[in-house]
């Protein structure tokens, strides 16, 4: 079974990922270099990255399994640039500011290293928060919505954000639909 992720510009070609494993049949890396990871989805990549157990024990991630890790790994190593705004950290900080106090300062270590690798864009509160999508999206959301306009790819596990990008015609992937891909099923 095939997974396409249609862009909604027409000149850019598909994403093709084929059966369980998510290999890569057709990628074109020129016009889907750049993507913007929200922050569950980045919370869980940082933690998986950490200590893969940790996935199903941390009260903000256990909704994933490991293989949702994998999966967004093997997602995220196809694209160049990995876009974020001071909001997204600061709410993967703050929601990873919960973890047991004998690991919190190894993690934030690791953290800290982590967000170096990505290209951190700062989008002012008063022009996210001026949109018409505020009051629905909230802050974080709102400015990831400026950000990815015409220039990324959104990958959410959020539906109102993965929703409401894809009717501005804006990219956006919402993980859910392709998260099975990769879970191994046990009888």
């Amino acid at each position: 079974m095939n997974i396409v992720i249609k862009s909604t510009h027409p000149e850019k070609r598909n994403l093709v990922f084929l059966g369980k494993n998510c290999q890569v049949l057709r990628f074109d890396p020129k016009n889907t270099k750049n993507i913007v990871i929200d922050s569950n989805l980045l919370i869980m990549y940082f933690i998986g990255s950490f200590d893969p157990g940790l996935i199903a024990n941390f009260k903000r991630t256990r909704m994933y399994a490991i293989e949702d890790f994998e999966t967004l790994s093997f997602f995220l190593k196809h694209f160049r640039m990995k876009a974020t705004t001071p909001n997204i950290l600061t709410e993967v900080f703050n929601l990873s500011n919960s973890l047991q106090e004998n690991i919190k300062e190894d993690f934030f270590l690791k953290f800290r290293n982590e967000i170096k690798v990505l290209k951190e864009f700062y989008i002012k509160s008063s022009t996210a928060s001026s949109s018409t999508f505020f009051p629905k999206l909230g802050l974080t959301d709102s400015s990831i919505i400026h950000l990815i306009k015409n220039r990324y790819l959104l990958i959410t596990d959020d539906f109102k954000l993965s929703q409401y990008s894809q009717s501005c015609g804006l990219d956006a992937l919402n993980f859910n639909h392709i998260r099975t891909y990769n879970w191994k099923w046990q009888i």
